[in-house]
């Protein structure tokens, strides 16, 4: 089976060795992206793991929490829809009797950079939100547009901004959107949602989106009546993951304003932005979630 992660086959499974593990996050048996040749020129030579200990650190974590059996830990590190995906699944293998295990060091890896993308303007959902993209589109409330994934130079230069105009959401602040996350009852707050990203959308908020190829010998075993199904049984063998992460570069001054503001303002900043702004948020694994792109308002 071929996979695609961000329009390239960076996995091919081994044909003597066909996945018995049905919409599971990892691809098992990955070959490195030096044996791809038509990758070659995407690899990046920054390949020392020092430069970027964040995404290796990343990666471990991933791993070790689905090992322990410790999903839940993953809610504050990976994009809302994704973790709730990887719940569920490792849930239902767990029921079917399967467990999980890590073999390898994590000390034998490497990071490579393959593909960066600045996306500028005016983006929805604010991936706090976390709202699913069915509701954008049963809302109407703008054109919206899958982000399509082009080349550019990472820079994260700060550019002159123009100063946002003060806004009034004092009628947002006592909604809780954690909870109406996680209850989905958003008709009820159709109106109040609809005057929300209508404000929103005024203002430029910058990502960076980042596709970090992992090369390590730190990998997930999966196991049935405690014997081997999926996974390498060789803790010397290397696997090779993509690791899609999103971080919002810039955030309108509006927000930041919030920080040196009430408490109830600061709830606010905390339930729809969750300090992402200069962090990275793992949004895809594998091409599990077909990329998980932002979207765009035109």
């Amino acid at each position: 089976r071929l996979k695609l992660f961000g329009g390239y086959p960076y996995h091919e499974n081994k044909k003597e060795l066909v996945q018995k593990l049905i919409d599971f996050p990892f691809q098992f048996y990955s070959k490195s992206p030096r044996d791809l040749v038509q990758n070659q020129s995407l690899v990046s030579q920054i390949t020392d793991k020092n430069l970027h200990p964040g995404f290796l650190k990343t990666y471990e974590t991933i791993i070790e929490k689905i090992s322990s059996g410790q999903e839940d830990d993953l809610k504050d590190l990976v994009e809302f829809n994704l973790y709730k995906k990887v719940l569920e699944i490792c849930k239902n293998y767990r029921e079917q009797g399967y467990s999980f295990r890590s073999s390898g060091s994590i000390d034998e890896t490497e990071a490579f950079l393959v593909k960066t993308q600045s996306i500028k303007g005016s983006v929805l959902p604010f991936r706090n939100l976390n709202f699913p993209l069915s509701y954008y589109e049963k809302l109407s409330l703008f054109p919206l547009q899958k982000e399509e994934f082009e080349f550019t130079d990472i820079s994260f230069a700060p550019e002159e901004r123009v100063q946002d105009p003060p806004e009034n959401f004092s009628e947002f602040l006592n909604t809780d959107f954690k909870h109406l996350n996680e209850t989905g009852d958003y008709q009820a707050h159709y109106s109040t949602l609809k005057r929300l990203f209508t404000l929103l959308n005024k203002y430029r908020i910058d990502y960076i989106v980042m596709d970090v190829a992992i090369s390590s010998t730190y990998k997930l075993q999966v196991y049935k009546d405690d014997q081997l199904v999926e996974g390498s049984p060789d803790p010397s063998e290397k696997e090779f993951h993509c690791i899609r992460l999103e971080c919002m570069e810039y955030m309108p001054s509006w927000v930041i304003s919030l920080l040196n503001l009430t408490s109830k303002k600061k709830k606010f900043l905390s339930n729809c932005f969750q300090g992402i702004a200069g962090q990275f948020t793992i949004v895809d694994v594998d091409g599990f979630m077909n990329g998980n792109p932002l979207i765009k308002n035109k």
